[in-house]
């Protein structure tokens, strides 16, 4: 599975989430799916910027087992934009010229793999948890 297709893991999992949290019955879910989350400008990020804000005033349990774990999504998305999106920089070697704060650096795609790797691992595996703690709360 590549970092579209594991991104993908990721906004489906915030859409559980998501979905639970707000509609708490169950026949009602898949329109909220289709109506609201499905929307073309409803990316990964914005569904990000969601769970954040409601993560904290959902659960306290945020403030400790999950800290780091929005910033993990957002650097997730991050880069799955630069795999999506970025030129490459060398024919050779598989890199990217990744931009932050104003600055051009080369990264090989190998790295930012890595990372991604780790974030996803993490953040998918808390947000399942987070899900089923949710489903038993409602």
């Amino acid at each position: 599975m590549d970092i579209i297709e594991k991104a993908i893991t990721i906004e489906g999992a915030l859409d559980s989430f998501i979905i639970k949290y707000f509609v708490c019955e169950l026949d009602k879910q898949p329109e909220f799916l289709e109506k609201v989350l499905s929307e073309k400008f409803f990316t990964l990020g914005p569904k990000i910027m969601i769970f954040r804000n409601i993560d904290y005033h959902h659960n306290p349990k945020f403030k400790g087992e999950y800290d780091g774990l929005v910033d993990s999504l957002l650097r997730i998305d991050n880069i799955r934009n630069y795999a999506a999106h970025a030129a490459p920089a060398s024919i050779v070697t598989p890199m990217l010229l990744k931009a932050e704060k104003g600055k051009f650096s080369k990264v090989t795609l190998e790295v930012e793999y890595k990372e991604f790797m780790e974030k996803y691992n993490l953040a998918f595996s808390s947000l399942v948890r987070l899900i089923e703690e949710l489903r038993k709360e409602k």
